[in-house]
């Protein structure tokens, strides 16, 4: 797994216009600009832009699919995100009032965040890696996630006020713990047996 400062460096974000999208920073005007004409480059804050809402999402079926698609108009779209193997039944509604997103912890293995959707309903990207072993709930209950961007992690989200947490939890480790301790109630056991014998 990648520690914090490296997947947030892999999260920065680059945006060019006058106008910067949410927790993007004006950073440098284009030569030749200058005041209201001036075309801004604005670069996303990293703690910001690794968690974001996608209203505009486009489906593709396989890992080809969806690098082809990453330079897409469709996803160059502000507020898009490239879905492999997502249901298209789901569908996404901005609501009025903009939703906010804050983290409640944020570790290696255990991101959760508070996301209060209002009346909408949207795509939930997190641009850390997927990998086998991470699980999503959401208020308790388990969500399915799947791959955004080609390499982030996406859930779909509905209206309300929601708890998100993604943690990591490989099988090998799940199985691992009974079986230790299962190898150490025989070993006991074993000890005790021999002990009484002698």
């Amino acid at each position: 797994l990648l520690s914090r400062p490296f997947r947030e460096a892999l999260a920065v974000g680059v945006a060019l216009g006058d106008d910067a999208p949410p927790g993007f920073l004006p950073m440098l005007a284009a030569p030749g600009g200058s005041g209201a004409h001036a075309t801004l480059t604005h670069v996303a804050s990293p703690r910001t832009s690794r968690a974001r809402l996608a209203w505009h999402p486009v489906h593709v079926a396989t890992p080809r699919d969806a690098l082809a698609a990453m330079s897409s108009p469709a996803r160059n779209a502000l507020g898009s995100v490239v879905l492999e193997g997502a249901p298209r039944a789901f569908e996404t509604l901005r609501p009025a009032i903009e939703p906010t997103l804050a983290y409640v912890a944020d570790a290696a293995n255990r991101v959760a965040l508070r996301v209060a959707m209002g009346d909408g309903r949207a795509w939930l990207v997190l641009s850390d890696a997927l990998a086998p072993g991470w699980r999503c709930t959401v208020d308790g209950e388990p969500r399915p996630i799947f791959a955004a961007d080609v390499a982030g992690r996406a859930i779909e989200l509905r209206e309300g006020t929601h708890e998100v947490v993604f943690e990591y939890s490989p099988l090998a480790l799940r199985l691992g713990l009974p079986i230790a301790a299962f190898g150490l109630v025989l070993l006991a056991g074993a000890a005790l047996w021999s002990r009484r014998r002698s």
